[in-house]
């Protein structure tokens, strides 16, 4: 057993060769470039990095986390990552918070709204930073990889993005830093206004009984189904965010602590410790270690 997967605390918890299901084929090559750092993910997670490791010992943990659409962070040391800090005070005005605002669409019958969603999407996924999206998993994840280039997904494996390298504006705390997004940045994703959304919030995908963690064939079903119908402006595509939790039922507190449902993070956990590992902490992953 690889001697790099552990278990530790964290300050911030997480949240191959044949493709996996559901996933794109327009994006299912990744760059296997190594991104050095820790990387903290859940016990589902962990479980597929443990085998994957078995299979090829020489195999690396994100790109087939990234590839299934799992969720994970991976933590640069700081001294690795920022290189000059702060050159000056007149930051890109994406950086700006101040600037950060959504107008929240959602109007399908208005013939522009798609476009103009379109249009917002892709310009926020020009944003160096945004490639921290594709490690948030679920529904954020696909839906990055339906709307930016396909060059994303190496910005994602290749470590703290040019926001946080160069003008230090990301998650920077205890010696380690990664790239940030912000609330309003998943609201322009999901078109959020006050009478609901395009698509799900992330919490209630993320909560959702039918979520393992890993994108499957029938995730993908109903990403392509939703998405005819609000590229078709079907008026009732949109939803608000009451409906959305009835048609996404979350997993109920019981349930998610339950060690025997297969496929839970509490059956992982389990099982994870059934091999051998500490399950008192979050599970990491030194991305230094040789194997």
């Amino acid at each position: 057993m690889s001697a790099g997967l552990h278990a530790t605390s964290y300050n911030q918890s997480p949240p191959g060769t044949a493709e996996p299901p559901g996933t794109p084929a327009s994006h299912s090559a990744v760059s296997r470039q190594p991104q050095l750092g820790t990387l903290v993910m859940l016990f589902q997670s962990a479980i597929r990095v443990t085998y994957d490791i078995c299979v090829d010992p020489a195999a690396s943990p994100a790109p087939t986390l990234l590839q299934r659409g799992a969720s994970y962070c991976i933590f640069t040391p700081r001294s690795q990552a920022i290189r000059v800090l702060f050159l000056t005070g007149n930051y890109p005005s994406y950086l700006d918070a101040l600037c950060n605002t959504h107008p929240g669409l959602l109007n399908l019958k208005n013939l522009d709204c798609w476009n103009i969603y379109l249009e917002q999407v892709q310009a926020l996924l020009m944003c160096p930073y945004t490639r921290q999206f594709l490690t948030l998993g679920g529904i954020l994840w696909r839906l990055v990889l339906q709307f930016s280039p396909p060059s994303l997904l190496n910005h994602a494996l290749a470590g703290p993005s040019s926001d946080i390298m160069i003008w230090g504006i990301g998650d920077i705390a205890n010696g380690q830093c990664d790239d940030s997004v912000a609330a309003v940045d998943s609201a322009t994703l999901i078109d959020v206004s006050e009478a609901g959304s395009f698509w799900l919030p992330h919490d209630i995908w993320d909560a959702s009984c039918r979520w393992k963690e890993f994108w499957s064939d029938t995730d993908e079903q109903w990403f392509q189904s939703h998405l005819q119908n609000l590229s078709s402006r079907n008026v009732g595509a949109s939803k608000t965010h009451k409906d959305w939790k009835c048609f996404f039922r979350p997993i109920s507190a019981a349930k998610s602590s339950d060690t025997s449902i297969y496929g839970s993070e509490a059956f992982a956990r389990e099982l994870f410790g059934q091999l051998g590992f500490s399950t008192a902490l979050v599970p990491t992953w030194d991305l230094s270690v040789d194997r």
